[in-house]
């Protein structure tokens, strides 16, 4: 049926998913799978001690990819390499009213959504090393650019 089971769960505090956006230019290639070009919402999963991505499309799993490796992401990692938005005044007065009443009434406090970050590197002999920061964790996976 290829739906994410812990879809629901992860997007109910959340007005947008909160899944890091991969936009893939050209085909990669994993052992026999093909993944075509696309916009790909990249999720990380556990199922039977072993750790996947779940290469999403439309809300839809298109391709289950493992993981060889996952780590604890550094503590400043976000503060060094997500930028702060800026915000007009109207924003901030708007999210420091919003804190307020999360403070007055703790039922309303809104729950921040996960931090992300991708990074991709162009390794020699045609191979490319994708790392997805998700929350506390980092998975890597490896592609081929060229199909064998």
């Amino acid at each position: 049926h290829n739906v994410d089971p812990g879809e629901y769960y992860d997007q109910q505090q959340s007005s947008w998913s909160p899944y890091p956006l991969f936009r893939l230019a050209s085909p990669i290639f994993f052992k026999s799978i093909t993944i075509e070009p696309g916009y790909y919402a990249l999720t990380p999963r556990e199922y039977k001690d072993n750790w996947y991505i779940l290469f999403k499309e439309g809300g839809k799993i298109k391709y289950i990819i493992p993981v060889y490796e996952r780590e604890i992401v550094p503590m400043t990692f976000y503060d060094d390499h997500i930028p702060k938005p800026k915000l007009t005044i109207s924003q901030s007065l708007h999210i420091k009213a919003m804190d307020t009443i999360g403070k007055i009434f703790p039922s309303a406090k809104r729950k921040p959504a996960p931090q992300a970050y991708l990074e991709a590197t162009d390794l020699e002999r045609n191979y490319l090393s994708l790392v997805i920061y998700f929350g506390n964790y980092r998975y890597y996976t490896i592609f081929r650019t060229i199909q064998l």
